[in-house]
């Protein structure tokens, strides 16, 4: 006669039937919190117990409806350029947290810069195992020929600030899941316009520009934007270096010399920034007055102190980084975006010394501001959440200073409505996060 099985003992049977690592351990999760005495696997089972157990975490979500549960996983590559800019420290802090939340294997690759070594890299990412590749390329141009490999290689790619002008990802297939990158213009704008008050409306302002690039390109229009509505500002330097402190500290030691009467410095980001600082801080220059881009976690203590330092644009490369993590292992898991989806654009605040350190508190030092699992279209289909402002955006408009040296995507004809009706439901879900209600 046969045994009848114990409730427990049908559950393990079950969830040894399931092929999948994750699968099963979500699956005895789930059980054992309803109650069920289950014993989880051992760590051979899978490849990371950790990243199974934030999986499992996860999937159960962190809100009362109940998500639906996503099971695949896999390894998640990091792309950036170097770690010697701070932004990219910062950003690799999001992709860790978002993969970890997901249950996502990681590895980083840094090619400095090297366009060879970038694409070597993209090439050997079907070898490493790779199912996802998110990042920031190091030149624009790298994008469209890392795309088309991670398409031959079924690997899901999310590229981040650089991307050509009127190349979708629609022009690739769809492994190319979305381009995200912040609207650089419009911060750059009301950054300069802080500035531009700040020195009292008038007088030179030396503007350092950062590598040639779409987010360079934007950043310039929005101060040149501002300077029209200040005809008293006069624009000086106007020269590009490197995203880094060395570089805007090289380029900095020139500008004193050339123009000792300037007011004012924009940094095109943060990195340039603290390189601007150390040059003035090294004069006894306590009036020139100095905003950057990226509030980065380094520049903060430099907004607090003043009183060189006034203010950066927090655009969150944290929150992008994870983000574009959960776009990935969404596309992994099933998720088709529309069309207007495919280009998201993010939004920010400006951080001045007025609100600094509230800012510190809510985003810098809180243990986690964000929610990862609750943002994914996987795991909570209805109720997902971005917890930051983040909406598709329109190519016809946002690309529209740059000449138009190919065709935009068939895919995207008479497309501008069904953009404003996708704008409006990312409106609507974004309703949690640290800077709702300040953006």
């Amino acid at each position: 006669m046969s045994r009848l099985l114990s409730d427990e003992e049908t559950l393990q049977r079950a969830a040894e039937r399931l092929q999948h690592p994750y699968s099963r351990r979500v699956f005895l999760s789930l059980a054992a919190a309803a109650g069920a005495a289950v014993a989880l696997p051992a760590c051979g089972d899978s490849s990371s117990t950790s990243s199974a157990t934030s999986a499992s975490t996860a999937a159960a979500g962190s809100t009362g409806t109940a998500p639906a549960v996503a099971s695949k996983t896999g390894l998640v590559v990091d792309q950036v350029p170097t770690l010697a800019n701070s932004f990219y420290a910062s950003w690799g802090k999001g992709y860790d947290s978002s993969a970890a939340k997901l249950g996502l294997d990681t590895k980083t690759y840094n090619p400095n810069f090297q366009a060879s070594k970038e694409l070597s890299q993209a090439q050997g990412l079907k070898g490493e195992g790779a199912a996802m590749l998110v990042g920031i390329a190091g030149d624009q141009a790298q994008v469209p020929t890392i795309a088309r490999i991670c398409q031959r290689s079924e690997i899901y790619y999310n590229p981040c600030f650089e991307n050509p002008a009127w190349f979708t990802p629609q022009d690739v297939g769809d492994y190319y899941v979305t381009f995200l990158t912040p609207r650089s213009e419009d911060a750059a704008y009301q950054t300069a316009k802080y500035l531009f008050d700040q020195v009292g409306g008038e007088g030179e302002v030396i503007h350092i520009q950062g590598q040639p690039g779409p987010t360079d390109t934007f950043r310039t229009l929005g101060v040149k934007r501002a300077a029209k509505e200040f005809p008293g500002i006069k624009l000086v330097g106007n020269q590009a270096t490197e995203w880094t402190l060395d570089g805007g500290r090289k380029l900095m030691l020139n500008m004193i010399s050339a123009y000792p009467d300037a007011k004012g410095v924009f940094a095109q980001n943060d990195s340039i920034a603290l390189g601007v600082l150390s040059v003035l801080q090294e004069r006894n220059n306590t009036k020139m007055k100095v905003v950057g881009m990226d509030a980065i976690p380094e520049i903060l203590p430099k907004l607090k102190q003043g009183p060189n330092f006034i203010g950066t644009f927090n655009s969150l490369g944290y929150w992008i980084a994870g983000y574009a993590v959960v776009n990935v292992f969404d596309a992994l898991n099933g998720w088709k975006p529309s069309t207007p989806e495919r280009l998201l654009g993010s939004g920010g605040i400006l951080i001045t010394q007025d609100n600094v350190a509230e800012l510190q508190k809510s985003i810098y030092d809180a243990p986690e501001p964000f929610d990862w699992s609750l943002m994914s279209r996987t795991m909570h289909p209805d109720d997902w959440d971005p917890q930051f402002d983040v909406q598709p955006f329109d190519p016809n408009l946002v690309w529209a200073p740059f000449p138009k040296d190919r065709p935009l995507n068939p895919a995207w004809d008479g497309s501008a409505e069904e953009i404003k009706k996708a704008q409006q439901v990312y409106q609507e879900h974004y309703k949690t996060g640290p800077l709702k209600g300040q953006q």
